[in-house]
């Protein structure tokens, strides 16, 4: 084989990684979209924008499928090894867990709908920060994808210390209202599990952060992941398929 026709097939392979890495962006900031959407329907209370955020979730599910044809295309044809393979198999994993937290966005938007039809509640406005920071960390996770960084990856994956944080304060600040009688316990519970929605996001960022931390480095990331989850609200762990 001529030295033109293997620099157009080296070409064709770095342009097909590029677009797994362009379609996982994309996929991301779609999500990051319900996640800012979600958060802000249930606090102007805007049953329009959570139905955007529940239909948006079709989308979502489509790129991941994309991702995954994109990425058994790349498997079967250029039979990638070593670093190109952990970046192939990392895309999918990383594609699963935005479908996932898109799966939390759409639960957060589907309980916003029902707190928007009772009188607002004390710790409602908690959800802006808790999630505001889960964004950030999904963002910085496949950021470190995309520049195969494993300094942000672990950066991420520390920064899923403070989500934990900000949903254990809304968490026992909803739990002392309901306590003291100030605010009804049926709308409460739906925060609660809003609440916990959004922690879960912050883990489902921190697993792509170990992910691509081992795609870049091979290595698993040293050390107990931090956690600042006081609540005990074990049993809001729920599905995210509803």
């Amino acid at each position: 084989m001529s030295e033109t026709p293997k620099r157009h097939i080296v070409a064709a392979y770095d342009q097909e990684l590029d677009t797994l890495r362009r379609t996982i962006t994309e996929m991301a900031g779609m999500v990051e979209l319900q996640l800012e959407e979600a958060a802000r329907s249930l606090l102007e209370r805007d049953p329009e924008l959570a139905d955007e955020v529940i239909a948006a979730d079709k989308k979502v599910d489509a790129c991941e499928h994309d991702i995954n044809d994109q990425s058994v295309r790349i498997l079967a044809l250029r039979q990638p090894m070593a670093n190109d393979l952990r970046l192939i198999f990392a895309a999918i994993k990383i594609a699963q867990n935005l479908e996932r937290i898109g799966d939390y966005a759409k639960n957060v938007a589907k309980r916003g709908k029902i707190l928007m039809n009772a009188d607002p509640l004390a710790h409602v406005s908690g959800v802006r920060a808790l999630a505001a920071r889960a964004r950030e960390v999904v963002r910085l996770a496949v950021d470190s994808f995309v520049e195969g960084d494993a300094e942000k990856a672990r950066q991420a994956w520390l920064m899923d210390e403070t989500v934990d944080a900000l949903h254990s304060s809304l968490f026992e600040g909803t739990i002392g209202a309901i306590e003291a009688a100030s605010d009804p316990a049926r709308p409460s519970v739906h925060l609660l599990f809003i609440s916990k929605n959004l922690e879960r996001v912050g883990d489902l960022a921190t697993n792509m952060a170990e992910t691509v931390h081992f795609m870049v480095t091979g290595r698993e990331i040293e050390g107990e992941r931090p956690k600042a989850d006081l609540s005990t609200g074990q049993a809001l762990e729920t599905s995210s398929r509803t």
